[in-house]
């Protein structure tokens, strides 16, 4: 084991020669990976750039998202023999790799920090009080801060939202899915994000919500986007919100 463990440490570290590219488009780049997270002992969710993956292993192998590394060749995870996630105490075989969407990537970080042996967890939270060290409990990948919201737009799939990538943790556009139907997204441009917790967090906890107005001083922004606003005093708002069920990051 010891000599397999070598081996495949010698094959993963940069060497002189050039890095071959990955032997198919399934495979996941072990030396761009930023996050893992456990969701059983057999199964670990991986993201690495702007991919989102699934990895099963065929033993149980707890502790595999602290401080674990992924062992493959070259550093590239395809599903293959001699592949293994690396613990403090074993080698863990791949039994199973698998491509995910963001959204059910961000679903399933959510669901794991909601939930330990089937209790709820405390809710996300922001703390900005004067004087004190602010702090973000959560993740980016379902939550984002709504006064960090840069421009806006609607489409079949919900609604499209342009974030400041410095303070949203890299992201730079969340997509918001919306629960039932909101016709008026289409005719009414001015957006206000209001979050059932009562914090700067939406991250499609109940009672998140989009309410929409019609007060047409708003900007549209260079790209044509119709840049998101608190309402005005005088704004007339939509009286149904529309619930927010999902947030996920999207890449474009």
């Amino acid at each position: 084991m010891h000599a397999v463990l070598i081996s495949l440490l010698l094959l993963t570290q940069a060497t002189s020669e050039p890095r071959p590219p990955a032997p198919a488009p399934q495979c996941l780049d072990a030396r761009a990976v930023t996050q893992m997270r456990q969701l059983s002992p057999n199964t670990l969710i991986v993201a690495s750039g702007e991919r989102r993956f699934r990895i099963d292993v065929s033993v149980a192998c707890p502790q595999m998202a602290s401080g674990s590394a992924l062992l493959a060749r070259h550093g590239w995870v395809c599903g293959e023999p001699r592949e293994f996630v690396q613990t403090q105490a074993q080698l863990c075989p791949v039994a199973r790799l698998e491509e995910i969407t963001s959204r059910d990537y961000s679903q399933l970080v959510r669901a794991a920090d909601q939930t330990r042996d089937g209790q709820m967890l405390p809710t996300v939270e922001s703390r900005s009080h004067r004087g004190a060290t602010r702090g973000f409990r959560g993740s980016f990948d379902y939550c984002f801060r709504p006064s960090q919201m840069r421009a806006w737009a609607a489409d079949d799939d919900g609604i499209l939202v342009q974030t400041s990538k410095i303070r949203s943790g890299g992201h730079g556009a969340y997509r918001l899915e919306l629960g039932g139907s909101c016709p008026q997204i289409a005719f009414l441009p001015v957006l206000k994000l209001s979050s059932g917790v009562g914090l700067d967090l939406i991250c499609g906890n109940p009672g998140d919500a989009a309410l929409l107005s019609d007060d047409r001083s708003f900007s549209p922004t260079a790209d044509g986007l119709e840049r998101g606003r608190t309402e005005s005093r005088f704004a007339k708002v939509s009286e149904r919100p529309c619930p927010i069920v999902a947030v996920y990051p999207v890449y474009e």
